[in-house]
């Protein structure tokens, strides 16, 4: 008989599904990190574009400036992107590992920890638009670019 205060401890298959959340939770935060330096090589390409744009015309007419503008704010969509979802998946690693650390230390029962990764709300949907922003203002900005150089 278990004793009154005794958590019982996880069976097997209990703790091998703790350890595939906790496995898929430290692959996306890698991931995260390694989404920022692709963000500063798309960084790196507007800036191409838009400095490759400006040594065409000796005078910047208004597609140009629209252009420059849709640089400037997609890439300001993109850092934010990149911050949102980094900062985002650092939070749930940290829950998910606190939750694992309390599972597998007999600190709380499986289904305490079960309940509370369901209970986990992940908020992707903003950095969505943040990402689909900046694409839209890229786009935009070649655009206009374009039209710029074309004139």
């Amino acid at each position: 008989m278990n004793e009154p205060n005794k958590i019982p401890k996880p069976t097997e298959e209990q703790k091998d599904y703790a350890t595939k959340l906790w496995n898929s939770d430290t692959e996306r935060l890698i991931s995260a990190q390694n989404r920022i330096l692709n963000y500063i090589f798309i960084l790196n390409t507007g800036g191409l574009v838009a400095t490759t744009t400006s040594l065409s015309k000796a005078s910047y007419d208004c597609y140009f400036i629209s252009s420059f503008i849709c640089f400037i704010l997609g890439t300001l969509l993109i850092v934010l992107h990149a911050t949102f979802f980094y900062y985002t998946w650092q939070e749930r690693f940290k829950n998910t590992k606190n939750l694992f650390e309390g599972l597998l230390g007999g600190k709380i029962p499986y289904k305490d920890f079960y309940d509370q990764i369901q209970k986990r709300k992940w908020f992707y949907g903003i950095a969505h638009y943040l990402a689909l922003g900046s694409a839209f203002f890229l786009i935009l900005g070649v655009i206009s670019g374009a039209i710029s150089l074309l004139k």
